[in-house]
């Protein structure tokens, strides 16, 4: 009987805490840091040249909109000229998100344009 009760206890809490995490989840602002910190961040940086471009020299010539189907759904972008050049530089790919959503993408371009140093004019 007192198992049941612990457990009957624990289950209570848990659920509880379920519900709460799923609605902080659908009012909270959705964290561009942290999506730029778990997904990009291996490979990109913001202000220099790593493993891939710098995110900030990257979204200064391209919008929120490319930049979403880019990491989303790449087979919609037609390779211009910087896309190809950016593939020649680093000899490798973006990764594809498609399960990120694009408020999750558009706030991660946000944090990435507006931290760091501005990039240099073209």
């Amino acid at each position: 009987m007192r198992q049941f009760i612990i457990y009957v206890a624990l289950l209570t809490t848990f659920s509880c805490n379920s519900n709460e995490l799923e609605s902080d989840r659908a009012t909270s602002k959705i964290d561009g840091e942290f999506i730029y910190k778990k997904n990009c961040a291996s490979c990109h940086k913001l202000d220099m040249d790593y493993t891939g471009p710098a995110l900030k020299t990257v979204f200064y010539v391209r919008s929120k909109e490319w930049v979403d189907t880019f990491l989303r759904n790449r087979s919609k972008i037609i390779e211009g000229s910087l896309h190809l050049k950016l593939k020649t530089e680093f000899k490798t790919n973006c990764m594809n998100y498609p399960d990120l959503s694009k408020e999750e993408i558009y706030a991660t371009y946000d944090y990435c344009s507006k931290t760091g140093q501005d990039p240099p004019p073209k």
